[in-house]
Parts: structure tokens; sequence; C-alpha cells
């Protein structure tokens, strides 16, 4: 039905425009036969230029099989805005070296009474030199390389993150090493089934170079706040040549 519409209107179009189109070339050209196929030429053109932009228009957005004008789906039609919103930029570690200085004791010991604390880990000692060494407890440490030191650490009670990790050397606070505290840690996280304790994941640059030569035992303490700090199990004696 509609397609029979359409075309009645545009016949009825048609001819309209070519009546009015043959009075007025009539006028210009002198002999009738000519007036009538220029009225007819110009009266196809006009239509048919008429009927060409509805006919685009009605094929965007719409459905097939659904009635003229309808409104385009979802399905079809895209999203103004994204359907899913992108995931917010995971935090940055934060560099926590200047606490440690400022934990430091007269004479560099330790910050009082410095508790065990079994929720951590530090991974084999490697040279950021050559990666693929390992330093495994007992190890050397060669002067002039420097060492990274990683691992996991957060609270005694296992409910949160700590404030930072500092680096002991034979039980005194260094304050010499750059420390990186707040690496993600998915696999902390998901052990505890807490999402606070999923920044934990720790950092530690050790320049092998600033510390005498000989045995020395390295071990990770945890900040917990008001000068309390708990050292983790997990230590490492190397010796510096």
């Amino acid at each position: 039905m509609y397609i029979f519409v359409s075309l009645l209107a545009f016949v009825l179009w048609l001819v309209i425009a070519f009546f009015v189109l043959r009075f007025f070339f009539g006028k210009y050209f002198h002999e009738p036969r000519r007036a009538e196929i220029a009225a007819l030429a110009a009266a196809v053109a006009f239509a048919v230029g008429s009927a060409w932009p509805f006919s685009l228009r009605a094929g965007v957005g719409t459905v097939p099989g659904a009635p003229p004008g309808a409104a385009p789906s979802s399905a079809t039609a895209g999203p103004l805005v994204a359907s899913t919103p992108h995931a917010a930029p995971a935090k940055p570690p934060r560099d926590v070296s200047a606490l440690c200085r400022s934990a430091k004791a007269p004479g560099g010991q330790a910050k009082p009474k410095a508790a065990a604390n079994p929720n951590g880990s530090v991974n084999p000692v490697a040279s950021t030199e050559h990666p693929d060494t390992n330093v495994a407890d007992g190890g050397q440490m060669k002067r002039g390389e420097h060492y990274r030191v990683q691992g996991w650490a957060i609270a005694p009670e296992g409910d949160r993150a700590a404030l930072g990790v500092c680096l002991l050397i034979d039980g005194r606070i260094d304050g010499r090493s750059r420390v990186l505290y707040g690496f993600a840690r998915p696999d902390v996280s998901a052990a505890f089934k807490r999402p606070e304790v999923s920044l934990s994941g720790f950092e530690i640059d050790v320049p092998a170079g600033d510390f005498p030569p000989g045995p020395h035992r390295l071990q990770v303490a945890t900040m917990m706040g008001r000068g309390e700090m708990r050292v983790l199990s997990d230590a490492r004696n190397v010796t510096i040549y």
C-alpha cells in the first residue's frame, strides 16, 4: 500500500510539473514540440531529484523489515558512549625512601623492638646489571653493582597494607637504598581474600658499593606507623666483595 501511494504521488507530481513547465517553455520555444520535450525532460529530472534524497534517508539507520520512519534499535545504532567504562589506571608505587631515612634512630638502629611479621616474603636478590643471575641466601654481591630486592609485605594482622618497607643491613635501617612500595600484587589479595592488601609489593634498589666488603645480613621491615616496625622472617645472608 505504501509503495502504491508513493508511486501515485510521483506520477501526479510528474504530470503537474510537465504542464506547468510546458506553459513556461511554450513562451521560450516557439515550436510546441520542442517545448513539450523540454518540459518532459525537466519534469522527470525534478521528480527523480526530489525522490532520491528521501529514498536514501529512508534506508539509513532502519532495521530491515521495519516500517518506514521506525527508530533504529540498539542493535544497529552505535552507542553514544562506551558501554563499559575504562578501568581506572593502577596507582604507581610510592617512593618511601624518605620515610626510611627519617625512621633511623641514633646510631642507625631500628626503632624500638622490631617484632617479627609473618605476612611478607622476599624474592631472590637479583643484580640490575645481570638480571638473570640471582643471589641466593649465602651468595655474593659485587661492589659497584646495584641489586634489586623484591617481594611483598602487609600488616601482621593481614587486613591492610603497610605504610611502607625499609631495608635493614645487619639490623640497622638503611637510608641509602631507594625503596618503592605499592606494586600491585593480585596474588596476595586473592590469598588473603582482601582487596585492601593488593598494593603490597615492594622493590628496593641496593647499591652494593655503599657497604663495606664482607658478610652482611639483609632484612626487610614493614613500617606500621608511630615508629613501629615489623621485620619479615625472610632474610638474606650475603657477602659483598
